[in-house]
């Protein structure tokens, strides 16, 4: 890049879910064709929130409390 250049951004949208339901999978289908059309980079994470008084019983929930 030359000095004085202005550099392209792109915009990007972020969606966090919290489970692969089929709800939140029509969501994700519905902001991902939205996104094309506008040209915006959509990054989906899967989260969320656990209780800390529960143990966690399988790996998977380490891993969602972690993102």
């Amino acid at each position: 890049m030359k000095r004085g250049e202005k550099m392209e951004h792109s915009i990007k949208a972020g969606l966090m879910i919290t489970s692969a339901s089929d709800y939140n999978m029509e969501i994700c289908r519905g902001a991902n064709e939205a996104c094309k059309e506008l040209g915006i980079e959509l990054v989906i994470f899967f989260g969320g929130s656990v209780d800390p008084n529960v143990a966690f019983v399988q790996s998977s929930d380490y891993q969602k409390a972690n993102v």
